[in-house]
């Protein structure tokens, strides 16, 4: 076989594996533009997270609308913004619902609890760890393990009713 084809050939080759992952490259390249520009230029980033989310929901990728309406929350707390970021935070958990991936529940949880933590509502905090617990219990992950039973220990130590100060020292 003549070698100019072969060279052609593993070319082609050589780019296929680009094709497959290209098909949500806009999408990423948005998500990690809209992260990039939140502090300097925040109108841009927000943008970016929307369209990101409108692309989503045109795929069909429950996967990315959650990562798209999280990065839409994360926006709206980086500005303490709590109703807005409930809001995305939730409808992140709610795409999240028919995926496999546990730990991006868990982290959703924890990252709803941390936010009703930075409202004051400390019972619908702790609801929201609780659950998170449930699912880093379930999989044994370390790294939401440590996220949620320090969000834990914080808020029980924290609040001033009842007990709860003793509490805190299982979390800690």
């Amino acid at each position: 076989m003549n070698p100019l084809y072969l060279r052609i050939i593993f070319s082609i080759l050589s780019f296929l594996p680009f094709l497959s992952h290209s098909q949500n490259a806009e999408i990423d390249t948005l998500l990690a533009r809209s992260e990039r520009l939140l502090a300097p230029n925040s109108d841009s980033s927000l943008k970016l997270a929307f369209h990101a989310a409108e692309l989503s929901q045109e795929k069909n990728s429950d996967s990315y609308l959650s990562i798209s309406f999280s990065a839409i929350a994360d926006f709206y707390s980086y500005f303490d913004d709590y109703d807005k970021t409930i809001i995305y935070y939730e409808k992140a958990l709610d795409a999240a619902a028919q995926l496999p991936d546990d730990k991006e529940k868990a982290k959703l949880f924890h990252k709803l609890g941390k936010t009703y933590y930075n409202k004051g509502n400390y019972d619908k905090c702790v609801e929201y760890l609780n659950e998170a617990k449930k699912l880093a219990s379930k999989l044994n992950d370390d790294e939401v393990k440590y996220l949620v039973y320090s969000s834990m220990g914080s808020v029980y130590s924290n609040m001033t009713i009842g007990d709860n100060r003793d509490s805190s020292k299982k979390y800690y």
